[in-house]
């Protein structure tokens, strides 16, 4: 049995969290080191029952043995044990949903939805304004709210933001108030919409359409929801001009220039009066070229990471390698090959492969498939429980919800490794195992 936990560890958590609202490196780590004594003090070797544990644990050891093997320096090598932080995570995480304490956990929730709020605010106050409260401006036209020249106040809505968001959502629909349910949801999406980030946005559209699937119920809701929702965003877009042009409409439309449509279509797109192909990512278009994904600068890195592990196919080129490798690959067939070169591939499941081969690749996979499957299966059983109202599914349903964005294999994404984006991503893969635990637990006790 795991040693009792003190219960104001659950601090640890909220500095953890906080340090991803504020996207603060620094307070990552400082929150992550701690985390780290704390797992270590309280840890139990019969953790290592648990299969997701090994299977991350194999996972860093592949890592290591790659990096070690590879042709980078010392220093990066040795950097590669930075990886060891994201186990002691997972060790605390679990340590958490062994020990919970319900009731600190919704106050620690409700402080992280007012301080979304608050960001929120500061966004739609920058866009008025052309300035935030911190007196930061718009940056080419985009919202970025505290961050100052960080364009990423849209990922964290969506992704940190959304438990506390869904978790409110879900109490007000119970509680059968409408209108405050239209109001905060409306705010949570537009929110996102209006700082101009493409890919999170779309992603938003995704959360939608899941959201709709989940509370399919809620009928009146979800109507009202979705036609002021679209309303919102025809009206902003219809409005809002930078330099001279509609933004939102030049921005988004943008999008469409990457996908295999009918050439037609493609046509009257570019000739839109309203879209500036400048402002796409500094790329240039050839109007006789066939434009699809891989002729932007995302699919160039993508193309570059393919052929990096075709030449380390077993055990990959190592950690963070792929910003020294890239410059190696001018033959790849991207109309935009000449930016190929980035920190990582900008989608995870490349990363994985290019830098850990298929060895990593394999371990990655399946950890991500497992947690998968057992989610699905605990949401299917507290489903029959037939109460919906029951903390414990709603924080379920809503953290599988974030996992869902994490994993979906069509997109952009920050570094797998890094200290921001890394510590999100293995936050929420390793919080949803540890809660799927915790509820079967509560299940098989019930039984």
């Amino acid at each position: 049995m795991i040693r009792k936990f003190n219960d104001q560890n659950i601090y640890l958590f909220f500095l953890f969290y906080f340090s991803l609202i504020i996207a603060s490196p620094f307070l990552i780590n400082f929150s992550l080191l701690f985390i780290g004594i704390i797992s270590i003090y309280y840890f139990d070797i019969k953790l290592f029952r648990k299969t997701e544990i090994l299977i991350f644990l194999i996972f860093i050891c592949s890592i290591l043995l790659s990096t070690s093997l590879s042709k980078l320096d010392f220093e990066d090598k040795l950097s590669s044990l930075s990886w060891l932080k994201f186990f002691l995570l997972f060790i605390f995480l679990f340590l958490l949903n062994s020990n919970f304490n319900e009731y600190k956990f919704k106050k620690i929730l409700k402080f992280f939805l007012y301080l979304i709020y608050l960001l929120i605010f500061d966004i739609f106050f920058q866009r008025i304004l052309g300035y935030d409260l911190f007196g930061y401006e718009l940056i080419g036209g985009r919202s970025t709210g505290p961050y100052g020249d960080e364009l990423i106040p849209g990922g964290i809505i969506l992704l940190i933001g959304f438990v506390p968001f869904f978790l409110k959502l879900q109490e007000y629909l119970f509680k059968k108030k409408i209108v405050k349910s239209i109001v905060i949801s409306n705010i949570f999406f537009v929110s996102i919409f209006v700082t101009g980030e493409r890919m999170n946005t779309i992603l938003s559209f995704f959360t939608i359409f899941i959201i709709i699937f989940v509370l399919f119920k809620y009928k009146k809701f979800l109507i009202t929801f979705l036609i002021v929702y679209f309303l919102s965003i025809l009206l902003i877009s219809s409005n809002y001009k930078y330099k001279g042009e509609k933004y939102f409409t030049t921005r988004f439309e943008g999008i469409l220039l990457y996908l295999n449509l009918p050439d037609k279509f493609n046509n009257k797109v570019t000739k839109s009066k309203n879209l500036n192909l400048k402002s796409l990512e500094n790329t240039s278009f050839d109007s006789n070229f066939k434009k699809t994904i891989f002729d932007s600068p995302w699919g160039a890195h993508y193309l570059t990471a393919y052929e990096i592990w075709k030449d380390n196919r077993f055990i990959g080129a190592g950690n963070k390698s792929f910003r020294y490798d890239c410059v190696k690959y001018d033959f790849i067939k991207s109309k935009n090959k000449d930016v190929r070169c980035s920190s990582h591939p900008h989608n995870i499941y490349l990363e994985v492969l290019s830098e850990f081969g298929l060895m990593g690749f394999v371990l990655f996979l399946s950890l991500n498939l497992i947690i998968l499957y057992k989610s699905l299966r605990q949401l299917k059983k507290y489903y029959k429980v037939k109460n919906n109202n029951n903390f414990n599914y709603r924080l379920l349903i809503s953290v599988f919800i974030v996992f869902i964005l994490l994993i979906w294999p069509l997109k952009s994404t920050g570094r797998i490794s890094s200290t921001f984006y890394g510590s999100i991503y293995w936050f929420y893969i390793f919080f949803l195992c540890t809660l799927n635990y915790r509820i079967k637990n509560i299940l098989n006790n019930k039984d």
